[in-house]
Formats: C-alpha cells, sequence, structure tokens
C-alpha cells in the first residue's frame, strides 16, 4: 500500500513539475512590464488602464463594480432590442445568430455556411495584414507598438472611416435594425 502511494506522489509531483514548466512562459510573460500588454491589445490591462481611477495598479472593489456596470450597460445597448432593461433568451439568440451571420458574410468565401480551415487562416492572414498596415501608418515614434498617443490618432482615424461609411462613431448598430438579426415572430 506504501508503495502505491508513493508512486502516486512521485507522479503527481512530476505532474506538478511539468504543468509548471508548460505555464512558466506565460507566467513571464504576464510578469514583464504592463505597457507591453497593454501594447499587445491585453483586454485585462485596456480594462485597467480605463478603469483605475487611483492610479495604484490594480482594481478595487469599486472600480471593478464600475468596470462590470460599464460592461452590463454595453451589452443591454446592444442585445436589449424591446428596451425593457432585460435581456431575454430570445433577444440572446438573436444577437449571436447576427454575430453569426456577420462572420459567414464575411469569412465564408465559398458560400458553404461554414468557415472552413482555409477559410479561417484567411481570415487571420487578412487581420495580420490589417495590423501591419495600422502599425506602418500609425508608429510614429518607429518602435515596432502602439504608444497611447498613437492609439488615439488610430482611434480617430477608424471613426472617420465609420462616420464615412454611415456606421456613426464605432458603435454597432443594435440587433433590431433591418439587415442585423432574425426577429423572433
Amino acid at each position: 500500500m506504501r508503495e502505491g502511494l508513493d508512486a502516486f506522489h512521485r507522479a503527481a509531483f512530476m505532474c506538478s513539475v511539468l504543468a509548471l514548466a508548460i505555464a512558466a512562459p506565460a507566467i513571464a510573460e504576464d510578469s514583464e512590464d504592463s505597457e507591453d500588454s497593454k501594447e499587445r491589445g491585453d483586454p485585462l490591462a485596456r480594462e485597467l488602464e480605463q478603469f483605475d481611477t487611483d492610479g495604484d495598479g490594480r482594481l478595487s472593489d469599486e472600480e471593478r463594480a464600475a468596470a462590470r456596470k460599464k460592461r452590463h450597460e454595453q451589452r443591454l445597448k446592444e442585445r436589449d432590442t424591446d428596451g425593457d432593461g432585460k435581456i431575454s433568451e430570445a433577444e440572446t439568440r438573436a444577437f449571436y445568430e447576427m454575430i453569426r451571420k456577420r462572420q459567414l458574410e464575411t469569412f465564408d468565401t465559398d458560400g458553404d455556411g461554414k468557415i472552413s480551415e482555409e477559410e479561417r487562416q484567411a481570415a487571420l492572414e487578412k487581420h495580420s495584414q490589417r495590423k501591419a498596415l495600422e502599425l506602418e501608418q500609425f508608429d510614429a515614434d518607429g518602435d515596432g507598438k502602439l504608444t497611447g498617443e498613437e492609439k488615439e490618432q488610430r482611434k480617430a482615424a477608424r471613426e472617420k472611416r465609420r462616420e464615412r461609411q454611415g456606421r456613426g462613431s464605432g458603435e454597432r448598430p443594435a440587433v433590431d435594425q433591418p439587415g442585423n438579426a432574425p426577429q423572433e415572430p
């Protein structure tokens, strides 16, 4: 019995060592300068930058509550088509159907109703090209990443483009607007 327990402990220890070895690069990357993660577009870093009102580098309970409230308000704005202040199951289904349709319209080049591996790879390549072009256009100091000011310039350019396209300042159309999602009968 003791030998079986020792073998179990050795195996558990080896699994722990292996897990740590696998996670170490990610842990090291996370511990690097938070500016790096902001530059990479890390959503947590962006949230910290937006809601860390006292500038201490972490979100207090109040700051976290403000972030949750903002996300909730945004979700309501996007999904609450009947204006009752709640997102029903039908509104959720309609929202995700709209997203699925947008993805298919954008990426399903062969029209088979599915996004194949080739179509997915093409979409990723297009995204990479767009990011490289943005870097080329807005990286004024040539350091290979966008600073806060350079990001603001990129954001302003995007908003101008959206306005020219008649889409407003970065807002996606509501789900209940014609052509965006099927409506419940």
